[in-house]
């Protein structure tokens, strides 16, 4: 398949006449059916849909399966499991599913009534106390674009007016009242674009002097400047995570975009502080006790921790420096991935996860492994396209035992993702609240290492004919834990970062991982069934080495 879900024909291999089977398309039916494929159709951009087409084949992924559980909710007030749609991920199941469901009546987030101040989500509460707790700019969220072309200041100064006009997120801000953490709103929050006319400075250097520690209790959460020399433009952004996320820059990049063109768009029906009433509520509600009961049972008993044979003593408190390299896997190896996803019915984040957690059972000797998850936290429909903070945590547990198979453990994290994506309503705050984990100011809580894994995104965005804004990708050198595995899945390769802290790690031990789990990979798609304990991680020039 190409990106977008179609048969990519060149690269077919010849015809084999022998035991072909096809799947025709065939059109939907009943009205029900009609409306599941409207839906397919807008969340995996396909055009045509049929009824026994495979939403995982098309381009679906966990996040686009979370998308259309809550738009089928919405839809026909029936709660689809999202395990439902893994096992039979076709039109035809959904839609006689959804005929034989009892309801399961779909309640719409509404605009909450106006105050002096407002509820926080549980995101915005723990970020504030992040903030207070680190006291300096980890959890800002800057960006750096080049602009081509014909750039009108007073027009790009304008795009910015009308979108924190627009999103009142961006005018807020958070104070602490009788010990409870409130946002405000700025209602007449003037915006003013910064400006700097000079030659003297790369990139980085711009960026790197443009971030400043925001004050969380004094509003002014969100700047801009525009950066003008001889021969390029340049746009810097930045705002606090309290307010933003990775969703919300895409909104506000797009919006931005619009705005600059002149183009008037319908007023938002709901902001941010009226998810964050809605979910306040939402957190008394029996699903979220269900929710609740899943993932402490699942940390029931004694959490483990994980212990990699680090190149440094941990620091007693704990530290953000970091860096960060990046492999690649060629077309062969990407495809073949992407068929252990499609024979095993789970996603390229499940196969890679899997993967990730044999690599650090080896490198731990451990088999309980915990690894964070970020997931986008826009389960209900009504968010989709609103600007905030939504990111929740998934604390995702495994027995990586040497006694189960590739095979046998991919099943394992798919069924134990799936779960988690289920309850992910439950806040991560909340369960570390509620296991009454004793607080170690060298390391997280519940796991030190994390993975995400993302499609490639177009990397270039026209403003208008004669302007382009491309958004540069600037390397910090954080890392918010001991580590996190990045993948971003491009069209016909992988890469896959490995984020660090350099307090803990050298270079080379790094390096070496990047290769170990490339063998990984390279075992699993060469036996899925080979036993855990089987797979040889240690690479021929190694063996050759030593």
């Amino acid at each position: 398949m190409t990106k977008n879900g179609k048969i990519d024909k060149k690269e077919l291999p010849l015809p084999d006449a022998r035991g072909v089977v096809t799947i025709d398309y065939v059109a939907p039916k009943s009205d029900i059916q009609k409306v599941i494929a409207d839906i397919w159709s807008d969340i995996l951009e396909v055009e045509k849909v049929g009824i026994y087409d495979n939403f995982f084949d098309l381009g679906g992924h966990s996040l686009k399966a979370t998308i259309l559980i809550a738009k089928l909710h919405k839809s026909f007030n029936v709660d689809v499991p999202l395990s439902e749609l893994f096992e039979y991920p076709t039109i035809k199941h959904i839609s006689d599913y959804i005929e034989k469901s009892s309801k399961s009546i779909y309640e719409a987030i509404k605009p909450c009534d106006k105050n002096e101040y407002y509820e926080t989500s549980s995101a915005q509460k723990r970020m504030y106390m992040i903030q207070n707790m680190e006291n300096g700019t980890l959890y800002n969220m800057p960006i750096i674009c080049e602009l081509e072309g014909d750039i009108n200041e007073k027009r790009v100064e304008g795009a910015f007016q009308k979108l924190i006009a627009r999103h009142e997120i961006l005018r807020t801000y958070f104070e602490q009242i009788d010990g409870k953490i409130v946002q405000k709103l700025k209602t007449n929050q003037f915006f003013i674009l910064e400006k700097d006319y000079r030659d003297d400075m790369n990139p980085k250097e711009m960026l790197d002097s443009f971030i400043r520690r925001f004050e969380l209790n004094q509003g002014s959460l969100f700047r801009a400047k525009l950066v003008i020399s001889k021969e390029k433009t340049y746009l810097l952004v930045d705002m606090h995570h309290i307010i933003s996320d990775g969703v919300s820059l895409k909104i506000l990049i797009k919006e931005f975009m619009d705005f600059y063109n002149g183009k008037i768009l319908e007023p938002l029906p709901l902001q941010y502080k009226d998810f964050a009433v809605w979910q306040s509520r939402l957190m008394d509600s029996e699903k979220i006790k269900q929710q609740k009961d899943y993932w402490m049972q699942k940390f029931q008993d004694e959490v483990p921790v994980l212990n990699l044979p680090y190149d440094y003593p941990r620091p007693s408190q704990q530290n953000y420096e970091g860096n960060m390299r990046t492999f690649n896997l060629d077309k062969v190896q990407t495809e073949a991935l992407r068929g252990i996803a499609r024979e095993t019915g789970s996603t390229m984040h499940m196969v890679l996860l899997t993967a990730f957690n044999i690599l650090l059972s080896k490198y731990s000797r451990q088999e309980d492994i915990v690894i964070g998850v970020p997931i986008a936290g826009r389960a209900h429909d009504e968010v989709q396209d609103m600007v905030g903070m939504f990111v929740n945590t998934l604390a995702l547990r495994n027995k990586t035992e040497g006694t189960l198979s590739f095979m046998e453990l991919l099943n394992n994290v798919k069924q134990d993702s799936i779960l988690a994506y289920e309850n992910q309503s439950y806040q991560f705050e909340e369960l570390v609240d509620s296991l009454q984990l004793k607080r170690d100011t060298s390391r997280h809580p519940l796991f030190d290492v994390m993975f995400s894994f993302n499609n490639a995104e177009k990397e270039e965005d026209i403003i208008t004919d004669g302007l382009k804004l491309k958004r540069l990708d600037i390397k910090e050198n954080i890392s918010k834990f001991d580590m996190t595995l990045h993948v971003i899945e491009k069209e016909s390769t992988l890469l896959y970062s490995f984020e660090y802290c350099t307090k803990l790690f050298d270079m080379q031990t790094i390096d070496r991982m990047g290769l170990h789990l490339n063998e990984i990979l390279k075992k699993a798609c060469g036996d899925l069934n080979i036993l855990i304990s089987k797979i040889d991680i240690v690479t021929d020039s190694e063996k050759a080495y030593f």
